[in-house]
């Protein structure tokens, strides 16, 4: 299927230091509400970004009707972490995910982030699929790691070998 052509990609913030808006915050927080069944609040989102001990950006996938899908990522020094890859179920399968994930390789790669980190139910085959199709391997099994089902988790990982 190809890709929606009506949806862009924002970075939140666009430049370090720049403050989030409001509106993007409760964007953010609205796709966590529709995806997931135990999604970040956006006092956790607001917080993530203040934390000085970690870089963080979000990309915002939006379209003509507004945003319907984002992807979270934090990094430390030479190695980043994705904390969620989410679609609006009405939006998925139209590679928004894989433009989502584009982004946060290409912005690994400017940081010379050279290990990229990420944690998937183990029951989650479409992100399975995606990542593995990205190069992401399994790195190990984080035992009873989600609740709400109680389920375990793949410990997966991208080495990145060239920067931008």
């Amino acid at each position: 299927m190809e890709a929606n052509k009506d949806v862009k990609i924002f970075s939140l913030p666009e430049y370090d230091g720049e403050e989030v808006s409001d509106e993007d915050i409760r964007a953010l927080a609205n796709i966590e509400s529709a995806c997931f069944s135990s999604p970040w609040k956006e006092s956790s989102f607001r917080d993530s970004l203040k934390n000085r001990n970690t870089v963080w950006r979000f990309f915002l996938a939006k379209d003509k009707n507004g945003a319907v899908g984002y992807g979270g990522v934090y990094s430390v020094i030479d190695e980043a972490f994705i904390t969620n890859i989410a679609v609006m179920p009405e939006f998925r399968r139209r590679k928004i995910a894989s433009l989502l994930l584009e982004c946060i390789i290409s912005y690994c790669k400017r940081y010379a982030v050279k290990r990229l980190m990420l944690e998937v139910r183990i029951s989650n085959d479409a992100a399975i699929s995606l990542y593995r199709k990205f190069g992401f391997t399994v790195d190990g099994i984080s035992k009873n790691h989600y609740f709400a089902p109680t389920e375990d988790a793949y410990l997966m990982s991208l080495t990145i070998t060239d920067t931008l």
